[in-house]
């Protein structure tokens, strides 16, 4: 993923509301559940591959944001939520 696409995420989480957030971590949970339901019976395409790592990205952020944390926080979770995923 390139650097603009980390800053767009980073710049829609510092202006969204609380209602907002909410609404982009449910967008990026259902992206990674059809992707993950997805990939059970066939290997995933690129543009999912793609669409996961924005997911994952945000889901990152916006779980961060909400618990008002930092890089290490957002470290792990890139972790746990690409090996719930994904793998």
């Amino acid at each position: 993923m390139s650097g603009s696409t980390h800053q767009d995420i980073r710049d829609t989480i510092a202006s969204a509301s609380r209602a907002e957030l909410e609404a982009l971590r449910r967008r990026a949970v259902a992206v990674l559940e059809r992707v993950q339901a997805v990939s059970k019976y066939r290997l995933r395409s690129k543009v999912e591959e793609i669409e996961a790592d924005i997911a994952i990205e945000t889901l990152a952020e916006v779980d961060a944001a909400l618990g008002r944390r930092g890089k290490w926080f957002l470290a792990r979770r890139r972790l746990q939520l690409r090996m719930k995923y994904l793998r």
